[in-house]
């Protein structure tokens, strides 16, 4: 006679695909574990799935009401729905659980800052059984000092009269994207080469030789006012970027002596 366990629990794991075959197999592709490294804030997954599974005795079935996903207990997405019908499941102390599993899959799902998402299971019986939970971080980009060293022997050469200022410009934008490892994309400008820096700020370097520090005016359609230069010169400037949506950057740059 198998053992009867009246504990109600439930599990859940994050990826980015769960495959079905029709054998049976399950195919788990991208499984995260207790951390989920972005590249960018906000991050947008084409697709985010989450298995949720709950756990309950075989003789008192649960019949599931919702499923919640929370960020430091905000409320993110609540999804009204029901678990398949139970699987018989034993457990490793040999006790006989009824298994209900569920494939959530979140579509462009947005990620707008770090923290720890969670995901709760309510029930009929108005239980609220904790699943699981994943850590959110973001990789921020920091250049090393070789990279650093590297772009400012490039910018030496780049103000010195021996070189084609245009091919070496062009150079200099080449070598930050591959130096970084990542797109510059969100601060796109031909004439400018932009270096992502911790906390938010970004140096930006002038492709173009001016006598002395020229004019810049910089907003974007969101948040103008969470943009703020902190130094500038003739060889380019340094900025906060506090804003929540990177968007496009505009910038407006006016040399004094075309006045």
């Amino acid at each position: 006679m198998s053992k009867l366990n009246s504990n109600i629990y439930a599990t859940c794991f994050f990826c980015d695909d769960i495959r079905h075959e029709n054998n049976g197999k399950e195919i788990i592709i991208g499984k995260y574990n207790s951390d989920m490294m972005i590249p960018s804030i906000p991050h947008v997954f084409k697709t985010l799935n989450i298995q949720t599974s709950l756990y309950y005795p075989i003789e008192k079935p649960e019949e599931v009401t919702s499923i919640e996903i929370l960020r430091d207990n905000e409320e993110i997405v609540k999804i009204n729905i029901e678990l398949p019908s139970p699987k018989e499941h034993i457990n490793t102390e040999g006790a006989v659980l009824g298994k209900a599993t569920l494939n959530l899959e979140l579509k462009d799902f947005t990620i707008d800052s770090t923290g720890r998402i969670k995901v709760w299971v309510n029930t009929k019986s108005n239980k609220k059984i904790y699943a699981g939970s994943i850590l959110i971080k973001h990789k921020e980009v920091i250049p090393s000092q070789d990279s650093i060293n590297f772009i400012a022997t490039l910018m030496s050469l780049y103000n010195s009269e021996r070189f084609d200022k245009k091919a070496l410009g062009v150079q200099i934008l080449k070598t930050m994207n591959k130096l970084l490892d990542e797109p510059t994309a969100k601060y796109n400008d031909k004439d400018l080469v932009f270096v992502p820096l911790p906390k938010n700020e970004v140096q930006v370097y002038y492709t173009k030789l001016y006598s002395k520090s020229p004019t810049v005016v910089i907003n974007s359609k969101k948040e103008s006012s969470k943009l703020n230069i902190i130094h500038k010169n003739k060889f380019g400037f340094l900025f906060k970027d506090e804003r929540k949506e990177r968007t496009e950057v505009n910038i407006l740059i006016e040399d004094s002596n075309d006045k």
